[in-house]
């Protein structure tokens, strides 16, 4: 399931990355300004979505992993057992 769901968002965040550069070129090309304007609040609307599908794929990874809070810190089993030792 996890792998599935890895997999899901790698190719969301893929589809969104090409949504996104589509967009900027569409909005560098753009005469009108009130498209221009349309256009970039698109761009940022969208490149929120990817870099939060991003975040969440990073997060899922520490979570697999065992890595928590902010400085990424990841507890190998093996090293609680030997400290426990």
């Amino acid at each position: 399931m996890a792998e599935a769901r890895e997999q899901g968002l790698g190719i969301l965040a893929d589809a969104l990355l090409k949504l996104v550069l589509h967009m900027q070129q569409q909005v560098f090309e753009a005469e009108d300004v009130d498209q221009k304007v349309r256009g970039v609040r698109a761009v940022h609307q969208l490149g929120r979505g990817y870099r939060q599908t991003v975040a969440l794929q990073a997060k899922l990874g520490r979570d697999q992993t065992g890595c928590r809070g902010k400085e990424g810190r990841c507890e190998d089993a093996s090293f609680r057992s030997r400290a426990a030792a």
